[in-house]
């Protein structure tokens, strides 16, 4: 039995949220009880693209969660819209960093607002 494009999605956000929150976080933000990562995007900008992702992504947690988290640690996904700007985007970044202190970013890749917002996020 194949699976779905949405299903192959799911396990990809999966094993791609459990990875990096395993490999960045470290033991000090898991004995802190929830593991915070920021997505930093164009969600404005790019409603028809996005959305999808950023519900995928929910998706991924809740499911993760359901079974217990990582390391029995919940994930909470805490996003962020960078307007398609590149100057929203290094605010956003700062903030996921200054006020959510998180040891997990991740962020807009390409455009205008990528590369300004990957200097400052920690994980790049």
């Amino acid at each position: 039995m194949s699976s779905t494009p949405v299903q192959q999605l799911r396990r990809l956000l999966c094993g791609v949220i459990f990875g990096l929150s395993v490999l960045v976080c470290g033991p000090a933000a898991w004995a802190q009880g929830v593991i915070k990562i920021g997505e930093i995007n164009s969600y404005k900008a790019q409603p028809a693209f996005l959305e999808p992702y950023k519900k995928g992504m929910e998706l991924a947690l809740e499911e993760i969660n359901a079974a217990g988290g990582v390391n029995g640690r919940k994930l909470q996904l805490i996003i962020r819209d960078d307007n398609a700007t590149p100057g929203d985007a290094v605010r956003a970044a700062e903030e996921l960093i200054a006020r959510e202190h998180l040891p997990l970013a991740c962020g807009p890749r390409g455009g205008r607002s990528g590369a300004p917002a990957q200097d400052v996020l920690p994980g790049r």
